[in-house]
């Protein structure tokens, strides 16, 4: 996320995403979320599975009928995020990366 410009985070500019991953403890299933950070809309997409390349089919799914306004996307360091550079090809935007300190 230090790479990441200042700009993003003051939130006034459309077009800078966050994604993450809800995962349900009974099954292999999960919900995989994206926040515009400036307007807070809010894409929900459920995976069977929280694979990688689910993962990336989602998220590319699910932004495609926005991807005008797909500037950035930040993401934690989950492995289900390992295909980010698909994601960063098709849909012509940059990925960002912010690391849990517990």
């Amino acid at each position: 996320i230090k790479q990441r410009p200042s700009y993003v985070e003051s939130r006034k500019t459309r077009g800078h995403w966050e994604g993450d991953t809800i995962i349900s403890r009974k099954d292999k299933q999960a919900l995989v979320t994206l926040v515009e950070r400036k307007t807070e809309l809010v894409l929900i997409g459920r995976l069977n599975q929280r694979t990688a390349s689910e993962t990336r089919d989602m998220i590319i799914k699910l932004l495609t009928p926005f991807k005008k306004m797909v500037k950035s996307i930040t993401f934690d360091n989950g492995t289900e995020f390992n295909y980010h550079h698909a994601i960063e090809h098709y849909l012509n935007t940059t990925v960002y990366w912010y690391v849990h300190t517990f």
